[in-house]
């Protein structure tokens, strides 16, 4: 009886080693999966923020083309227009005080 029980804990003892080589085996294993699928999201996170920020820039000019062809002034135009009238009245004032 004595020996039986010897062989079983010696048996629990040996299964409990390898289960713990086996646990750190798979904790590095993992470790390494985790790595590598944080890389890739990060790589698949900026390809698609890179393919956003393409699509805008496609979007920006398709817009920017129908204003054009429309005839609609811009932001920009509308301000150097402002600008213009604003010199221009200027020297008219400085040709009427003459």
């Amino acid at each position: 009886m004595f020996e039986n029980c010897k062989d079983f804990f010696l048996f629990c003892y040996e299964a409990a080693s390898r289960m713990e080589e086996k646990s750190a085996y798979f904790s590095e294993e993992r470790k390494k999966r985790m790595e590598q699928f944080r890389e890739e999201r990060k790589e698949a996170a900026e390809r698609v923020k890179e393919k956003i920020e393409q699509k805008k820039a496609e979007k920006t000019e398709k817009i920017k083309d129908i204003i054009k062809e429309s005839g609609v002034a811009t932001k920009e135009e509308v301000d150097e227009v402002k600008k213009m009238l604003a010199d221009l009245a200027n020297k008219v004032d400085g040709l009427r005080e003459k």
